[in-house]
């Protein structure tokens, strides 16, 4: 039996739909009882050793700067493999992801309101929640289009206006260039892509597409020395279309769910971490890929 495991951000406390790096290690060491850990070529297929255990593949989505800072130590620790797949905007000082914005906002932006084009949004108390929705909304239904998004991102405060500097670095940031490539030497992880922007891909235009996909390719084979040989489909989101733009790339595409049956080398399909429930993390691991044959939504 392979599954492969996926993470985005982990940091010392664990937010809403997150686990914090104490809990993550708790469950890594629980996970190593009944399985092993292993690379993206073993995972594949292409490794002569043959295991009777469950073998594990492990992922991290978005390239946050304490997957570098807090993550990389344990599994190196722990003798773990994994990929880390990275967004490139936010690798550059200054840059945070769309979501990113949204959570800042949701966490610690006090202002009494927030203008975005011609609309008011108000961060009373009583208001607050609802323009959180509203604005989460605007930067949904722009995230298939890069210039959109940068348009509303820009008219956003900085988060370095307030968000605390310590929060900055632990829960918003992305890896720095000297981070991805440190990762990149190490023989335990490798560098996957995941787009420029993050963007929902099967909603973008052809030429959207292929920047955002090529760019972070680029981006990172540019700062690692190394060829980028496989790719995350930002929220488990992709077409036809995305996945043909993704085989000309790449050796292996990884989604959420394998929603088309096109191609399973660019289809694989990965469950998502988001408590600290050992009990839930080990349900999806073996009953996870049985309940969606049945049409069960498992993430």
């Amino acid at each position: 039996m392979t599954k492969c495991i996926m993470y985005h951000g982990i940091s010392q406390k664990a937010f809403s739909g997150q686990v914090s790096i104490s809990e993550f290690r708790r469950q890594i060491q629980g996970l190593q009882k009944v399985g092993h850990f292993v690379g993206l070529d073993e995972f594949m297929g292409r490794s002569q050793e043959i295991l009777s255990v469950p073998r594990f593949l492990l992922t991290f989505d978005d390239g946050y700067f304490n997957n570098a800072s807090l993550v990389s130590p344990v599994l190196e620790e722990l003798g773990v493999p994994a990929i880390f797949f990275i967004s490139t905007a936010h690798c550059e000082s200054g840059g945070y992801l769309w979501f990113s914005h949204l959570e800042a906002l949701r966490r610690h932006y006090s202002g009494p309101d927030l203008k975005i084009g011609s609309e008011n949004f108000s961060f009373s108390a009583k208001n607050k929640s609802e323009s959180i929705k509203s604005i989460e909304y605007l930067l949904v239904k722009a995230a298939n289009h890069t210039e959109t998004l940068k348009s509303i991102l820009k008219t956003l405060p900085k988060l370095e206006s307030y968000v605390p500097v310590d929060e900055l670095e632990e829960n918003f940031r992305g890896m720095t260039a000297k981070q991805i490539h440190t990762l990149s030497e190490s023989p335990l992880f490798e560098i996957g892509a995941h787009t420029v922007n993050h963007l929902f891909l099967s909603k973008a235009e052809a030429s959207e597409i292929k920047s955002e996909i090529s760019g972070s390719k680029e981006y990172l084979e540019r700062v690692t020395g190394k060829s980028v040989r496989c790719l995350a489909y930002p929220s488990g989101d992709y077409s036809e279309q995305v996945l043909r733009f993704a085989e000309r790339q790449f050796e292996y595409s990884f989604s959420v769910y394998r929603g088309l049956g096109v191609n399973p080398q660019h289809e694989i399909q990965r469950f998502g971490v988001y408590n600290k429930s050992m009990s839930s993390l080990l349900f999806k691991i073996f009953l996870g890929s049985t309940l969606r044959k049945f049409g069960k939504v498992i993430g």
